[in-house]
């Protein structure tokens, strides 16, 4: 039998303040140039490319896919297809105004939100005028997200493989999608973060967090999956983005305040390093 009562994924984060922002933009270019190059579109993937594109990947990304194709209706139903006061608190929905304001401080441009979903926090960006799209590993999900969003764009990736240029992004938000990464197996994350980022890129990374506990949930959603979540430690965190090269300039624990949160809610602000010229020898 199905659990409504709370996503089995979802144990935190959403809700909009309004100010001046620039008009909606729809498309981010990094992600455009990729598609321009023949990057996967979902509506010509066959079932056969899926099954033999994640042939060799870890068994954690498999199953999260799995899950979410099993259940992306579900979560759209339960959580909904836009930033809402139902599933962050108003620190929550400060954090992302401030990464906002952050990109745009640091000249504006592409951002990639990673790990998509229904396109919640995609919507969020662009409503404030970025150049914004959304990626997700599951292809029933980046389908509810195009219906829900027909006007930005969404396409199949993970967190290991964003499928843009080098240096290309002044944006990422990874919102609560780490979740069901192992500890051992975030290195890569934050390797593939740092490479997209343009010099002075900004990350926003939310997640919940504890002592790196792991949950398990069998037959998740009746998917026939276990399906596994990570409480990740906030300090391990910290410190392996800041070995991929990236400088960490805000770090955030909150209590569980909303209603169908179980544990503490964390959040990570992060830059790329903008590389400043030697002063010139000349007087």
């Amino acid at each position: 039998m199905i659990e409504m009562v709370r996503p089995l994924w979802f144990d935190g984060p959403l809700a909009v303040s309004q100010s001046s922002w620039p008009e909606p933009a729809t498309i981010c270019p990094a992600v455009a140039s990729r598609q321009a190059a023949g990057s996967r579109n979902i509506s010509a993937t066959t079932t056969t490319s899926i099954h033999t594109w994640s042939m060799s990947e870890p068994e954690h990304v498999a199953v999260t896919r799995q899950v979410y194709d099993h259940s992306a209706a579900l979560y759209a139903e339960a959580v909904g297809t836009v930033v809402s006061p139902a599933f962050e608190t108003s620190l929550d929905t400060g954090i992302l105004e401030v990464f906002a304001k952050d990109v745009l401080i640091s000249g504006g441009g592409s951002v990639l939100d990673i790990g998509c979903g229904p396109g919640r926090v995609t919507a969020f960006l662009a409503d404030r005028g970025f150049p914004v799209s959304g990626i997700d590993l599951s292809p029933a999900m980046i389908e509810t997200a195009r219906h829900a969003h027909p006007s930005l764009q969404f396409e199949i990736g993970s967190l290991t493989d964003l499928g843009v240029a080098d240096r290309s992004l002044a944006g990422a938000v990874l919102w609560y999608s780490i979740i069901h990464t192992p500890p051992a197996r975030l290195g890569s994350v934050w390797t593939e973060l740092e490479r997209a980022l343009a010099p002075g890129g900004r990350a926003l990374i939310g997640f919940q967090s504890g002592d790196n506990e792991q949950i398990e949930r069998t037959d998740a959603y009746g998917s026939a999956a276990t399906l596994r979540r990570y409480h990740h430690d906030l300090d391990d965190v910290v410190a392996g983005i800041e070995a991929a090269g990236l400088t960490v300039s805000a770090k955030i624990w909150r209590a569980a305040e909303l209603g169908h949160e179980t544990t503490p809610q964390s959040f990570v602000l992060a830059q790329s390093f903008v590389l400043v010229p030697p002063p010139s020898d000349e007087a």
